[in-house]
């Protein structure tokens, strides 16, 4: 979801719009999202939905968009290394296809047969990283 109201997004400090450190509470900044957790949405106390803001939601866009991709399936079923190399930049691709993303700066690294390492940087909230596997819970 886009918030594109200005008087929402305006720096305190200078009036101008754009995005804001602040948490969601008092000032949602450029995206908002309900969390998602283990494939359900995340309900409070309050019994409303939690919402992500800013750097969580765009963060939490991309789990969902490797997920639906499929090819993190496909690098731990393949035994190819050239074969995983080139899922692997098709992942990286699609993963740079996100606006909200510096193109160039997304790494998918290795660490075991089950589990890699995504890292980036966004272009209003600076560098993220997360682990990304097959296993529950991990994407």
């Amino acid at each position: 979801m886009i918030i594109n109201d200005l008087a929402i997004n305006e720096h305190e400090s200078d009036g101008q719009p754009g995005p804001s450190a602040q948490p969601y509470l008092g000032n949602p900044g450029l995206y908002i999202d309900w969390r998602i957790t283990n494939n359900d949405l995340d309900i409070g106390p309050d019994f409303e939905p939690i919402l992500l803001a800013n750097k969580d939601s765009v963060v939490q866009d991309v789990k969902h968009m490797i997920r639906e991709s499929g090819l993190l399936w496909r690098c731990i079923a393949e035994r190819d290394g050239v074969k995983v190399k080139a899922l692997l930049d098709r992942l990286v691709l699609l993963i740079e296809e996100d606006i909200r993303l510096v193109p160039g700066t997304i790494t998918v690294e290795r660490s075991d047969t089950q589990t890699f390492f995504i890292l980036g940087d966004t272009v209003d909230y600076g560098k993220f990283g997360f682990p990304a596997s097959i296993l529950p819970g991990l994407l």
